[in-house]
């Protein structure tokens, strides 16, 4: 059974350090009582302290530690210590000490991150002048052993700014280093108390931490999985400097202090703190172990995966990582650590899966919420890295992301049931991931995830790799970035093709995309589907249709947008001629042409006519939607989307008429 000693020890602070190191361990949070937002809580303590020197002794309270190998682990007095450490190390500065009489500040030193434990070394082992310098920070930013990389350090931060407080409220302070050691009535002591046969167990944090001094999720975390990754021996394979606890406290972190509070991500992705940091770094791990148990053919871990990616009552837990998960986490960090994300960066259009100079990785690991196809965008761009570390090929990834895109665009991820279809598709690609086109040609694809998808990119892969000077690639590309494409050829693959042999022809592709370029850069329009009411009867709107009860009649919408026509209508074969015919027209016409050169014949109702020799009638149909009579001989105009079935609704109906006025 654990049992605490039922006896304290009356120490002082130079005592405490001349007995034992003094370790803040890992499972602690950085220096908290040093944050500007502490300022007051800060300031009140130092004058407390200001006053037990200057003649009114203070005790404060317990210090409860683990003992191990004379090495004194601080569990709750973490925050008061490191201020007494740097009040100690002030009054040596300032008084001008030799180094052998504050040699045992040198026994005071942080676990939490290996730019605390370096910068406290530094620190006590070089010493600093503050002689022409207006504070204690400027005295050290400006020492030769200072590392600008410490700036980021928020432990490190901490302690300056409380040294400036305390150089601030002890300036003047006759004898503070003589004052701050004398052994009869010490000023500052507190009760030391040390607990047996606990070590650090997480029944012991949890009681000392319920006091109030709460960590962030990343900081317990980070505790439980070491702990986890050491007793499972993942990293015994590997140098000591490679393992985890190392990289996450150096290389890893610095990856996310590049990108989450260097770079100026100002609107979408306001600067952050340390803690905004932290969060970063677990979503990461967290998008990692989401795509490792996705991928699981263990029913229960996929089933985790569900509850953790659709927002389950399931926090992350160290225990959830098995060796492979932690293997893949292991390599995401490795890999994302090595390549600038300014470099991962594609020259095209996003088509809204998000904005063109957004990063993955903030998309990923920011403060926004984080889609589908944002996991699985990243995962593709993490399988990429992982296969190409130790040649990146530029092309190459770009044409890989491009054919991701294209999929992820032109499917439905809606669930987790698709969103696992889809991830297991770019998992198989993934494995010709460094030529993609090739791999395409050559390999039969069993997911049959957005089947019809794949087929197109087989086809337009074949037209890439057969082509001598690239410059199928170079039109198949500008038109996937299009906003009339956005990465489904099916139409302009469709006008290409001849029909005697069933090849595709780059110059009717070329032509394709001229009308696209001149006509439909800027979306859909009333012109465009004037333009389309001239083609063979008209009737292109018959894509989609339901019934207007108001008149009793059929009520059909013209297309709406662009994602309206691209889902529906250049999906349908009938349809699709009616727009491939507007093309063979469009290359030598303008739509304004075409409407100006319509000749309505006998079998052509008025209403056609008017709706394509008059604009006011389409602008009147915001939503574009239209209905007509039985016999097709009158057509009415739906200002909103629908109508009530009563006299109210009927008299909302726009009649397309004859009449220059508008007939209701």
């Amino acid at each position: 059974m654990n049992r605490v000693k039922n006896q304290s020890e009356q120490l002082t602070f130079n005592q405490l350090l001349s007995k034992y190191v003094v370790e803040i361990p890992i499972i602690q949070r950085d220096y908290a009582q040093g944050r500007k937002t502490k300022s007051a809580l800060r300031k009140s303590f130092l004058f407390a302290l200001k006053n037990g020197i200057a003649g009114d002794p203070i005790e404060l309270d317990f210090i409860y530690g683990d003992l191990t190998d004379k090495i004194f682990q601080p569990l709750d007095g973490q925050q008061r210590l490191t201020t007494l450490f740097l009040l100690y190390w002030y009054a040596a500065m300032r008084g001008n000490k030799d180094p052998k009489e504050y040699q045992f500040l040198k026994n005071f030193t942080y676990k939490t991150r290996i730019s605390s434990r370096d910068f406290c070394r530094e620190l006590t082992s070089i010493g600093v002048s503050f002689s022409g310098y207006r504070s204690p920070r400027e005295a050290i930013r400006d020492s030769e052993w200072y590392g600008l990389s410490w700036d980021r350090d928020p432990t490190v931060t901490g302690m300056l700014n409380t040294l400036d407080d305390i150089s601030s409220i002890f300036s003047g302070f006759e004898n503070l280093w003589e004052q701050l050691i004398r052994d009869n009535n010490p000023p500052v002591t507190f009760h030391c108390v040390v607990l047996d046969d606990f070590g650090l167990s997480d029944d012991l944090y949890i009681k000392m931490n319920a006091r109030g001094k709460t960590l962030t999720e990343f900081e317990s975390f980070k505790a439980l999985f070491e702990k986890r990754i050491k007793s499972k021996g993942w990293d015994e394979h590997r140098q000591r400097q490679e393992h985890f606890d190392i990289l996450v406290d150096t290389t890893w972190t610095e990856l996310f202090w590049r990108q989450f509070v260097i770079a100026k991500y100002e609107k979408a992705y306001p600067k952050l703190e340390t803690r905004g940091v932290d969060e970063a770094i677990l979503k990461f791990i967290d998008n990692a172990l989401i795509l490792t148990l996705s991928l699981s053919d263990k029913k229960e871990e996929i089933e985790l995966s569900r509850l953790r990616l659709l927002g389950g009552s399931v926090n992350l837990n160290a225990d959830n990582f098995n060796k492979k998960a932690y293997e893949y986490l292991y390599k995401s960090l490795q890999v994302h650590s090595k390549f600038s994300q300014n470099g991962l960066k594609v020259p095209f259009s996003w088509h809204r899966l998000l904005r063109d100079d957004e990063s993955l990785l903030h998309v990923v690991c920011g403060n926004l919420p984080t889609s589908f196809a944002h996991r699985l965008l990243f995962f593709a761009q993490t399988e990429f890295l992982v296969s190409t570390m130790e040649k990146f090929e530029t092309v190459n990834y770009q044409d890989w992301i491009r054919v991701v895109r294209n999929i992820i665009r032109n499917s439905s991820i809606e669930n987790y049931a698709s969103f696992l279809g889809a991830l297991s598709l770019i998992r198989e690609l993934s494995a010709g991931c460094q030529s993609i086109y090739e791999f395409l040609i050559s390999t039969d694809i069993k997911s049959r995830f957005a089947h019809e998808q794949i087929k197109e990119e087989v086809i337009k892969a074949a037209l890439i790799v057969s082509d001598s000077d690239e410059s199928f690639k170079l039109i198949l590309h500008d038109l996937e970035d299009s906003h009339f494409c956005e990465g489904n050829l099916s139409f302009p693959l469709h006008y290409a093709k001849d029909i005697s042999s069933g090849t595709i022809q780059k110059s009717r592709l070329v032509e394709v995309r001229e009308v696209i370029k001149r006509d439909f850069q800027h979306g859909l329009n009333d012109t465009i589907r004037r333009a389309l009411l001239t083609i063979d009867s008209g009737q292109f709107f018959r894509y989609w249709h339901s019934w207007l009860y108001a008149s009793d009649c059929p009520k059909y919408r013209l297309i709406e947008n662009m994602e309206d026509m691209r889902r529906s209508f250049l999906k349908s074969g009938e349809l699709l001629e009616s727009f491939k015919k507007l093309f063979e027209k469009l290359r030598n016409e303008t739509p304004d042409q075409l409407i100006e050169n319509f000749e309505p014949s006998e079998k052509t109702p008025p209403w056609q006519t008017m709706l394509i020799k008059e604009p006011r009638w389409l602008s009147i149909a915001r939503k574009k939607y239209i209905a007509f009579d039985d016999k097709w001989n009158h057509c009415f105009l739906i200002e909103g989307s629908k109508v009530t079935n009563d006299d109210a609704g009927r008299k909302r109906l726009i009649k397309v008429a004859r009449e220059d006025k508008v007939e209701q």
